[in-house]
C-alpha cells in the first residue's frame, strides 16, 4: 500500500487550522469500519464531514499532537513492512536479484594463482579414518536387540524401599509358600588375598510384611523353607533349605550417614567443584554406541554432551585401557619394556580419580561388574593385578558382584539373574541409585558394565532404554547442573567376528568418549571450554582424558603428583600435527593412517578417478549462494590415498608380534581418498579488496570390493580463516554470507 504525499500533506495542513465542531455521531452497526473510513476520510481532509467525530467539550482547546493516533499507526505498519522487506533482500539477495552467473573452471594445467590465506591451520596431520556405524560389511555380524529375555527362576518377594527399608512380601502363591523364614545379613569380602571369596556376616530374621530398617551397605536375603517339604519351580524343596536368596546395595538416604575413611566431612555439590559420574561400557566403540544406542546417544547429543572423535585406545584389554584413564599411568613403568603388561601394579600406591575426589570430601563408589570370580577390572590379568587390599572408596561391590557370578547368575545365559532380571540394568540402577541418594552433596562414581558386551557388541541395545532413562532421571533431579556426566568405552570389541573386518578393525580402536560439564562451570571457563571443544576432533589418547579429568576432580587445588603422561584438554588446542608417538599411542592400535605414495602420485589431475571426484565436489560447493566461483587447488594436483597401517589390518595384540607378519599383506575393504579445491566467493562488503577464497578439501571413502567412492565427511575449510570462524563451507555461507559478515577480524581464533 502506497501513502500518497497529497494526503500527507494534507494531514500537517489540517492538524494545524481551525477546527469547526461536528454534529453528534450517528450510531452504526459497524464502527469499526466506519472508523477505518473516517481516518481515509481525515487523510484526504474531509475532517469536517466525519459523523463519527466527537465535539470537543466547550472549553480552551487541549494541545494535540501534530498526527492523530490512526494515521501513526498506519505510517509505523508500513514503515515496518518497508524495513522487513529491504531486511530480507538485503539478507538473502537471490529475493531481489540472481547471483552473477558462476564458472566452473576446471582447467587443471593452470592453477588459480590467487592467494589462501592460513593454508593446513585447521587439518589434522593424523588421517582419522572416518567410518559408519552401519557399514554393508559388518551386516552379518549386527543384530539389534532391545529386550532381555530372562526367564524368572524365584518369586519376587523381597524388595529395597526408596527410604531405604527392606520389605518382604507374603508369597501370592501361599500353596508354593505355606510357610518361610527370612533373613538378612552383611555381605564383604573381596579384598587381597582372598578376592575370590563372599562372607556373610550374621543372619538377623526379619519379619514379613514388615518394613525393617537396613543397617549395611551391602546384603543378602535368603527365606528358608519351615515345612517338611514344597515344591518351588517344579523342584522339591526340604525343610529347613533356601528357596529364595538375592543380594541388595543400599545407599544411605541422606549424606549425614556416610562417614569417610580419612574422616573429613562431607561438602555440597557446587557446579565450580563438580560431582563426577563415569559409567563404562565394556568394548563400545563409539559407531557402535551410535548404533546400538540411538535414543541415548540422541538425548546426549540433544543435552550438550561432547564427543571425542578421534579417541585412539593405547592398549589391549580393559585394565591397560582403564588404569591410564583413572589413574593417568601405563602399567610398564619402563618404557624400553617389550612387555605392556609386565610389571604389577601396587594399586594401595596408585593416586586414582576417586583420590583425589575422596580428598575434596566427596563420597565415592567403585562398582566394577567383574562377570568372573577370578575377574575384575584390577584383578586380571594377574602378572599386572592382584586387587587391593583394602577398600578403595567408600562403596565397593565387589562382595555384591561375587554373590552375584556364584549364587545368582544363571548359568549359560546372556547376563540374567535367577529373579528375572538382567545383570547389567540391575548395576546400572546402583550408579542411579547412588546419584540419586548423594545428588546434593559432592560425590563420584565409576561403574564398569562388562557381562554384557564383552563377547557380544549388539547386546548393547538392551541397554539402550536404561542408559537414556538414567540421565532422564539426573536431569530430572538438576543433577546435571552440578555434576560431570562421562560415559564411555574402554576399546571396541575384541572378540565378535566384527572385529575381524576393515570396519572391526577401527571400532576396535575407537572407543566412545562423550562428556557433558555442568553449563554454569563452561560460562565461569569460557576459554578452557572453547580448548575442550577444539581437541574433542584432535587426536586424544587415554592419557590426555586422564588429565582432563583430573583437572575437574582437582577444581582448582594444587596437583601434587603430576603425570608425565598427556595433555590437559582445557589448558590449550593441540597441535594439528600431533601424531600417535606424540600421544603415546603404540603403532599397532594407532589409527592415523598411511600416504599411500605410489598410488597417490599415479592418481593425477588429468586421471578420470580425479575428475570425476573433482566434478562431485565442485558441484557440491557451486550450489551454495556464497560461491562464486571453483579453481583448481595446487597442492591437490593428486588424489592423497591413505590407508590403515599393516600392523592394524592384522590386528596386532603387541607391536613386537609384526616380525611374525611382515612379510604378508593384510587386505583391506576400504582406502581413503582426499581431494581439495579452492571456492571463490561472492563479495559482500565494500571494506574487502581483492578475492576472496577459502581452501575446501573433502574426504571420500573408496570401497574397493565394488569401486564406489561415497562421501565420508561434510567438506570442511582447512585454513583459519580471518573473515570467518566457521569450520566448514556450508556453515561459512550460513554464519558469514546471509549476514553480510565477510570482512576481515583483528580477533584470534581457536584453530
Amino acid at each position: 500500500m502506497h501513502f500518497p504525499l497529497r494526503a500527507f500533506r494534507s494531514i500537517m495542513k489540517s492538524q494545524h487550522t481551525n477546527r469547526k465542531e461536528a454534529p453528534p455521531a450517528k450510531p452504526t452497526a459497524c464502527p469499526g469500519i466506519k472508523y477505518i473510513f473516517s481516518t481515509f476520510r481525515i487523510a484526504a481532509g474531509n475532517e469536517k464531514d466525519d459523523p463519527m467525530r466527537v465535539p470537543p467539550e466547550r472549553t480552551a482547546p487541549k494541545p494535540r499532537l501534530p498526527f492523530s493516533i490512526p494515521i501513526l499507526g498506519v505510517f509505523f505498519t508500513a514503515l515496518i513492512i518497508f524495513s522487513f522487506i529491504v531486511f530480507h533482500v538485503m539478507k538473502r539477495p537471490e529475493l531481489k536479484y540472481d547471483f552473477e552467473t558462476k564458472q566452473l573452471e576446471v582447467e587443471l594445467q593452470q592453477p588459480y594463482t590467487q592467494s589462501v590465506l592460513y593454508w593446513n591451520s585447521t587439518m589434522n596431520a593424523c588421517k582419522w579414518p572416518i567410518i559408519q556405524p552401519h557399514e554393508p560389511e559388518i551386516n552379518k555380524f549386527i543384530k539389534y536387540y532391545r529386550n532381555p529375555n530372562c526367564v524368572a527362576q524365584i518369586p519376587p518377594l523381597a524388595s529395597l524401599l526408596d527410604d531405604g527399608k527392606l520389605l518382604i512380601s507374603s508369597p501370592v502363591n501361599n500353596e508354593k509358600f505355606p510357610k518361610i523364614r527370612c533373613t538378612m545379613a552383611g555381605l564383604s569380602g573381596g579384598l587381597y588375598p582372598r578376592t575370590r571369596e563372599m562372607l556373610f556376616g550374621a543372619e538377623v530374621e526379619v519379619k514379613l510384611d514388615t518394613p525393617t530398617p537396613v543397617s549395611y551397605d551391602e546384603f543378602a536375603v535368603r527365606c528358608y523353607n519351615v515345612v517338611p517339604s514344597i515344591i518351588v519351580n517344579g523342584t522339591s524343596k526340604p525343610k529347613q533349605e533356601i528357596v529364595y536368596e538375592k543380594n541388595f546395595v543400599h545407599f544411605a538416604p541422606n549424606a549425614e550417614k556416610v562417614v569417610l575413611a580419612d574422616a573429613l566431612p562431607m561438602v555440597d555439590a557446587d557446579p565450580e567443584r563438580p560431582s563426577m559420574v563415569i559409567l563404562v561400557l565394556d568394548s563400545t566403540s563409539l559407531n557402535q554406541f551410535q548404533r546400538h544406542a540411538p535414543d541415548s546417544y540422541a538425548f546426549m547429543q540433544e543435552n550438550d554432551f561432547l564427543t571425542f572423535n578421534m579417541y585412539n585406545k593405547i592398549a589391549d584389554n580393559s585394565g591397560v585401557n582403564l588404569l591410564p584413564i583413572t589413574a593417568g599411568r601405563p602399567i610398564q613403568r619402563n618404557p624400553n619394556s617389550t612387555d605392556p603388561e609386565g610389571e604389577k601394579v601396587d594399586l594401595e600406591e596408585t593416586t586414582f580419580l576417586w583420590d583425589l575426589m575422596k580428598a575434596r570430601g566427596c563420597v565415592t563408589l567403585l562398582n566394577d561388574d567383574i562377570d568372573n570370580a577370578a575377574r575384575g577390572l584390577f584383578h586380571y590379568p594377574a602378572k599386572s593385578f592382584q586387587g587391593f587390599r583394602k577398600k578403595p572408596t567408600d562403596f565397593y561391590l565387589r562382595a555384591s558382584h561375587l554373590f552375584n557370578v556364584l549364587r545368582r547368575q544363571v548359568p549359560k545365559t546372556q547376563n540374567c539373574l535367577k529373579d528375572g532380571t538382567l545383570g547389567a540394568i540391575e548395576y546400572l540402577d546402583y550408579t542411579k541409585r547412588f546419584s540419586l541418594a548423594y545428588g546434593q552433596a559432592c560425590h563420584f562414581s565409576f561403574s564398569f558394565l562388562t557381562g554384557l558386551t564383552h563377547n557380544e557388541p549388539s547386546l548393547l541395545g538392551l541397554l539402550d532404554k536404561e542408559i537414556r532413562q538414567t540421565l532422564e532421571s539426573f536431569f530430572a533431579h538438576h543433577l546435571h547442573q552440578n555434576t560431570v556426566m562421562v560415559i564411555m568405552g574402554d576399546h571396541g570389541n575384541r572378540i565378535s567376528g566384527i572385529q575381524r573386518t576393515t570396519t572391526g578393525r577401527v571400532e576396535e580402536r575407537a572407543p566412545l568418549f562423550s562428556m557433558r560439564i555442568p553449563e554454569k562451570w563452561r560460562e565461569k571457563h569460557p576459554l578452557e571450554d572453547k580448548y575442550l571443544r577444539t581437541n574433542a576432533n584432535r587426536l586424544v589418547s587415554n592419557f590426555d582424558l586422564h588429565q582432563t579429568l583430573r583437572h575437574l576432580a582437582l577444581a582448582g587445588q594444587p596437583d601434587t603428583e603430576p603425570s608425565n603422561y598427556g595433555q590437559n584438554l582445557f589448558t590449550a588446542a593441540l597441535s594439528n600435527s600431533r601424531m600417535c608417538e606424540e600421544a603415546h599411542i603404540p603403532p599397532n592400535f594407532c589409527l592415523c593412517m598411511d600416504l599411500k605414495e605410489n598410488k597417490s602420485a599415479e592418481a593425477r589431475n588429468d586421471t578420470a578417478v580425479y575428475q570425476q571426484l573433482f566434478g562431485r565436489l565442485s558441484q557440491q560447493v557451486m550450489a551454495l549462494p556464497c560461491v562464486k566461483a571453483i579453481h583448481w587447488h595446487p597442492r591437490y594436483s593428486t588424489l592423497q590415498i591413505f590407508t590403515l597401517n599393516q600392523m592394524v589390518l592384522h590386528g596386532l595384540r603387541n607391536a613386537k608380534d609384526y616380525d611374525k607378519v611382515k612379510n604378508v599383506t593384510a587386505a583391506s575393504d576400504f582406502e581413503w581418498v582426499e581431494i581439495g579445491l579452492i571456492a571463490e566467493l561472492q563479495k559482500r562488503s565494500a571494506p574487502i579488496s581483492g578475492e576472496i577464497s577459502v581452501s575446501v578439501a573433502a574426504r571420500y571413502r573408496h570401497r574397493l570390493s565394488t569401486d564406489e567412492y561415497e562421501l565420508a565427511e561434510t567438506p570442511r575449510l582447512v585454513e583459519k580463516s580471518q573473515i570467518c570462524n566457521a569450520p566448514n563451507i556450508e556453515q561459512m555461507c550460513e554464519m558469514c554470507f546471509y549476514d553480510n559478515l565477510f570482512d576481515p577480524r583483528k580477533t584470534s581464533q581457536v584453530s
